[in-house]
């Protein structure tokens, strides 16, 4: 058996070659090698990859016949036994068997008879075997294996008996100077010494208790009288004005629109600027801009026949980004606005000019207007408020406006509505309607027939109603309205999608957009409506106080 060492690994290799014969028929050129493999002197058991290749010489030379390639061959306590085939590769030429273990040769390489098996030429019958040859002479010897890896360090031995005394070694040098002993007893007392000159003056001492008061004086002459004092602030019932505008009607089939120059002008010129009247009936329609506050002394009437209408207060500039009015965030591409919270919606007061958000567009199409939010009425009387069967207080949002064209356009969001806020020391009746209801999302527009298509947009939130009185107040809750405006159509395909723009918010939140692509792997998602704001109704002493 002839041993072999791996110099990376520090595998070690036994092989022997055995002759695969049969009696009396021919031999192929094969033959089977049995090994033995070790890893740190250790059996090796498990698989490994195993290559063989026969070469010329005993290093570098030609290599002769094919590779013969075993992976994850087993090997069992270190051995492994395998047959090897190299067709044409035996001619009677010495050759040497280079062995490869998981990609790394084993070196030296082992020498191979020149003529392993008995091999027939031609195709005759085969003659008696013959005698077996002399035993040739004994080879080279291999070459010097790999240096084995050091062992581990022996145990300590015991330690050896103690040597004898060294000679005496010279003086040391000088050790510091000690500690400085204790102080000595206290000596006698000495004879006293002359007396000192006289000290300097002593400080001036306190001053003396105040004599009795002397007898008051005759009075003086008044003063002249003190410049008026500037005007104190007004109570809490200036919140209802002062009348000074006296009444003021709207006749049924007149329209008034206070939002336009000349419908200013018309108030002006009757002396009802300030808004501050006595009495209030609408029997017509009134239009009057977001912010504004209506005051009277006495009663506050909307007929059965009249309507009045708050104009937007947050509109679409063009190509800005939406005006997000009171909301907590604006609307935006895909998603919605966020409204405030209860407490927020709550604690309004008549000081703000815009309420309900815009709703979001798309810049990138001109024509396409996104939802303007409703805008925010106050109404104050210290008689009575009454909104008739018939009669109406509208603060919604505006829906967003989709023209089309021939394209793809991704619908607009719908403008979150408005608030309205009334207080009485009277009480509040409202047989009709108020209503803070968002705008409806604009559709989405598949403009060009083609296999994309678009998005609608979300709806607009609801906005705020607070009714606040010192009396009763009688308003069927299905009279009070804040719904979310619903969302737009969505033109959506199994392709690309353009997606649709945000609601915007007040009291409740603006819808969301349809967007997504399937061809992306998104799947789309439907725009949706607004959610519905919030209804306040307080009974108080003071209404006023929750609105200053």
């Amino acid at each position: 058996m002839t041993s072999l060492r791996r110099r990376v690994l520090g595998a070690l290799i036994a092989g022997a070659l055995a002759v695969s014969a049969a009696e009396a028929a021919p031999q192929g050129q094969s033959f089977t090698y049995q090994g033995q493999l070790r890893n740190n002197n250790q059996p090796v058991t498990g698989t490994r990859n195993l290559t063989f290749a026969l070469f010329d010489a005993a290093t570098g030379g030609l290599q002769v016949g094919s590779t013969v390639t075993a992976n994850a061959y087993p090997v069992l306590d270190g051995l492994f036994t395998i047959d090897l085939a190299f067709p044409g590769a035996f001619d009677g030429q010495q050759r040497w068997l280079q062995i490869t273990v998981d990609g790394q040769p084993l070196s030296p390489r082992q020498p191979v008879s020149a003529a392993p098996v008995a091999q027939y030429a031609l195709s005759g019958n085969p003659g008696a075997t013959g005698a077996t040859g002399a035993t040739g002479a004994t080879g080279p010897a291999g070459a010097q294996g790999a240096t084995g890896a050091t062992g581990q360090i022996g145990a300590t031995g015991p330690t050896g008996a103690t040597g004898t005394t060294g000679a005496t070694g010279a003086t040391g040098t000088q050790g510091d100077v000690g500690a400085t002993g204790s102080a000595g007893p206290q000596g006698s007392t000495g004879p006293t010494g002359p007396t000192g000159p006289a000290g300097a003056q002593g400080a001036t001492g306190n001053t003396g208790a105040t004599g009795p008061q002397g007898e008051i004086g005759p009075t003086g002459a008044q003063g002249a009288q003190g410049a008026q004092g500037p005007q104190g602030p007004s109570g809490a019932l200036g919140f209802y004005g002062d009348g000074s505008a006296g009444a003021f009607n709207v006749p049924f089939g007149n329209t008034l629109d206070l939002t336009t120059v000349s419908g200013f002008n018309v108030i002006s010129g009757q002396g009802k600027a300030t808004l501050q009247f006595t009495d209030i009936t609408i029997s017509g329609t009134l239009i009057v801009p977001s912010g504004t506050v209506l005051r009277a002394t006495g009663n506050v009437t909307i007929t059965g026949t009249g309507t009045l209408i708050v104009a937007s207060g947050a509109a679409d500039s063009g190509n800005g980004a939406p005006n997000p009015g009171i909301s907590l965030a604006p609307a935006g591409q895909i998603h919605g606005g966020i409204g405030l919270g209860a407490l927020q919606a709550s604690q309004l007061r008549p000081t703000v000019p815009t309420a309900g958000g815009a709703g979001d567009r798309n810049l990138s199409q001109g024509t396409v207007n996104g939802g303007e939010g409703g805008g925010i009425l106050t109404i104050a009387a210290r008689g009575t408020v009454t909104v008739s069967a018939g009669g109406a207080i509208n603060a919604n949002g505006s829906s967003g406006i989709n023209p089309g064209g021939a394209t793809d356009i991704p619908g607009p969001g719908g403008g979150g509505g408005g608030v309205i806020l009334i207080a009485s020391q009277g009480s509040i009746t409202v047989n009709g309607f108020l209503r803070a209801v968002g705008g409806t999302g604009g559709p989405g527009v598949n403009g060009n027939g083609g296999a994309g298509g678009a998005g609608g947009g979300g709806g607009g939130g609801g906005g705020i109603i607070k009714l606040v009185s010192a009396g009763t107040i009688n308003a069927a809750g299905s009279q009070l309205l804040v719904n979310g405006g619903a969302a737009g159509t969505d033109a959506s395909s199994t392709s690309t999608n353009q997606a649709g723009s945000g609601g915007g918010a007040c009291g409740g939140n603006g819808g969301n957009g349809g967007n997504g692509n399937p061809v992306a792997g998104q799947a789309f998602t439907a725009a949706t409506p607004g959610t519905a704001g919030y209804v306040f109704t307080l009974v108080t002493p003071t209404p006023e106080n929750t609105l200053l």
